[in-house]
C-alpha cells in the first residue's frame, strides 16, 4: 500500500486492530472449548464468518485498496461482533456471561478475553466508522502502479 494515501494511517490502525482482535478472538475460545463452554450451530456460525473471516477480509480488501468494500465489511464486522459479544458476554444469562461462566482453569482468561474483546470491537467499530465516511463520499482512485 502506497503510504501518502490519505487512508494509510486509518488502515494501519485497522489493521493492528485486526490483528490483536484475531489473537485476543483465540484465546477466547481457547477458554471456551476448555471449559466446554459450546454455542448454537447459528452462534458458530456467526463467530466463524463475522467474528473471525470478515474482519481479516476486511483488511486484506483495504490492502488492495477496496476502500469502500473494506471499510463498510470492516464496520459491519466489528460492530456486529461487538453487539454479539456484550450481549452474550454481559446480558444473556448463562454459561457465556462473564458472571456465570463455569468455574475452572479458564474463567480468568475468559473473562479477561470478554473485556478485551469489547474494547477491541469498539475501536474497530469507530475506525470502520471513519473509513467509511472518508471513502464513502470520495472519488474512486485510479490506481496507475504496474
Amino acid at each position: 500500500m502506497n503510504s501518502t494515501t490519505p487512508n494509510s494511517k486509518l488502515v494501519s490502525y485497522a489493521t493492528a486492530i485486526v490483528v490483536l482482535h484475531t489473537l485476543v478472538t483465540l484465546v477466547h475460545g481457547a477458554a471456551h472449548v476448555s471449559e466446554s463452554v459450546y454455542g448454537s450451530v447459528l452462534d458458530t456460525i456467526f463467530i466463524v464468518v463475522v467474528i473471525w473471516f470478515a474482519p481479516i477480509g476486511a483488511i486484506l480488501l483495504l490492502q488492495m485498496r477496496r476502500w469502500q468494500m473494506g471499510s463498510i465489511i470492516l464496520l459491519v464486522a466489528m460492530a456486529g461482533s461487538l453487539l454479539y459479544g456484550v450481549y452474550n458476554h454481559f446480558i444473556l444469562p448463562g454459561p457465556d456471561n462473564v458472571v456465570s461462566f463455569p468455574t475452572g482453569p479458564w474463567q480468568g482468561y475468559f473473562q479477561i478475553t470478554a473485556v478485551l474483546l469489547a474494547i477491541i470491537e469498539a475501536a474497530g467499530t469507530l475506525l470502520g466508522l471513519a473509513l467509511v465516511l472518508r471513502n464513502l463520499t470520495r472519488r474512486p482512485e485510479i490506481d496507475l502502479t504496474p
